[in-house]
């Protein structure tokens, strides 16, 4: 499902910041490509355990907007 926008918490900024630049931008492109177009990223390390965690919230908002609209 496409969607046009998502929310992008504190908590996600947060914890991307803990990583090296490359693996941060990687990440962060993931979390914008899995909200916007449902494609999902895969990689390993810490950038994947972080995308793990915030992965479900990102479903969750998904739902949301679905049930709202």
């Amino acid at each position: 499902m496409q969607r046009s926008q998502f929310t992008f918490y504190r908590s996600f900024w947060e914890s991307v910041q803990h990583l090296p630049a490359k693996e941060r931008l990687r990440v962060l492109e993931a979390i914008a490509r899995y909200a916007l177009d449902g494609q999902d990223s895969t990689f390993s390390g810490t950038g994947a355990a972080i995308f793990s965690l915030i992965k479900p919230v990102l479903d969750s908002s998904a739902k949301k907007a679905s049930i709202g609209s």
